[in-house]
């Protein structure tokens, strides 16, 4: 994908990454720039990568699924409310040793 291709993550770890309209995206070209993840060329080693750095998800992702697939309705305060948290998908920057989160 090229440089200019807007991306879209599906959650934010804080409210400073999303935009006026509460939007958060980047380029391609920033995400390149930002982490050695987006560097990787080789689909599979994308893919062992991320496998191998999956953690459990955390509680409130069941509840935020059943969100998106519309199954449960809430206030736009709340929906955002569970948007922001730590980031633990398997393209997060991990925390190094010893770090406390």
């Amino acid at each position: 994908m090229g440089d200019e291709v807007v991306a879209l993550p599906s959650h934010a770890s804080s409210p400073r990454e999303q935009d006026k309209s509460g939007v958060v995206k980047t380029t391609m070209g920033e995400a390149r720039k930002e982490g050695d993840l987006f560097q990787i060329q080789d689909k599979a080693a994308f893919t062992r990568y991320i496998k191998a750095n999956l953690l459990e998800n955390p509680e409130r992702y069941q509840e935020m699924r059943k969100v998106n697939l519309g199954m449960l309705q809430h206030e736009e305060a709340k929906k955002k409310e569970l948007e922001i948290g730590k980031n633990l998908c398997g393209m997060s920057k991990q925390d190094g040793p010893g770090s406390s989160g």
